[in-house]
């Protein structure tokens, strides 16, 4: 299981989301004290990650809701039914953006218009080949909800990351929430393929898929970024790895200066 999340999630922990990835470890710890019911614990637990980064309330938030109104399924199917209204709205989505950022302290306007209307984290459209691998991707979530016996909290954050992974379709910064979400998912997979035979069709599918993402975010890894203006067919920022203690890249510090 490990193995598996460390090739899908390592590089984005490591090298792109440093402050965030200490609020994920946070989250993933306290998360272990909520599903003993242990809810002191969790807030212990979650309570760091508000001075470390922007936005790291949203996702515990969210998860006490689901925890505590586990036998409300009108409250959660409301929520759900928000949450999928906002990514279909581009008003509506930009205004609660913007809100988030005033609640946090994250008062620079500029930043935050360049997440919702930027080339990178901008809002966008899905073309076939988007809606495809809108459909293949979200297959991996939805099987293993569905097929996971009783009503955990775990279970009912992979319903969360469904819906955080519909509203990042058209705002990929959103994407940025199911950091939280991703490592649930990846053992709740592969918890389920200890329960089934590779022979059944679920278990082959989910199987496939967790190999799949293993590939995909390998070659992401290692291909150029699509908004790098460098003629090179790997990833520079990474490649190769260079420590504090040695000397910088060449060609990265060619490229970074340049873009400077």
């Amino acid at each position: 299981a490990y193995t598996v999340m460390y090739c899908i999630l390592w590089w984005n922990f490591n090298f792109e989301i440093l402050r965030e990835s200490l609020c994920v470890v946070l989250f993933l710890n306290g998360l272990l004290c909520l599903k003993d019911k242990k809810v002191w614990k969790y807030l212990l637990w979650c309570l760091p990650a508000l001075g470390i980064h922007y936005f790291a309330f949203v996702i515990p938030f969210l998860s006490l809701l689901f925890y505590y109104f586990e036998k409300r399924i009108a409250f959660i199917t409301a929520l759900l039914g928000v949450l999928v209204f906002l990514s279909i709205s581009v008003n509506e989505m930009s205004q609660f953006l913007f809100s988030m950022s005033i609640f946090s302290g994250d008062t620079d306007e500029q930043q935050m218009e360049s997440y919702i209307f930027g080339d990178m984290y901008g809002t966008r459209s899905l073309n076939i080949f988007g809606i495809l691998f809108f459909m293949i991707t979200m297959a991996l979530p939805v099987i293993v909800a569905m097929k996971q016996k009783g009503n955990s909290i775990l279970t009912r954050l992979l319903w969360l990351f469904i819906v955080i992974f519909i509203i990042q379709t058209r705002y990929p910064i959103v994407s940025r929430f199911a950091n939280y979400l991703w490592p649930i998912l990846i053992i709740e997979a592969i918890n389920y393929l200890y329960t089934v035979k590779l022979k059944q069709v679920y278990g082959l599918v989910v199987f496939s898929l967790l190999a799949y993402n293993v590939v995909r975010f390998s070659l992401d890894f290692y291909r150029p970024s699509f908004a790098s203006s460098s003629s090179l067919n790997y990833d520079y920022r990474y490649i190769p790895y260079t420590s504090v203690f040695q000397d910088p890249d060449p060609v990265r510090e060619v490229y970074y200066n340049y873009s400077r």
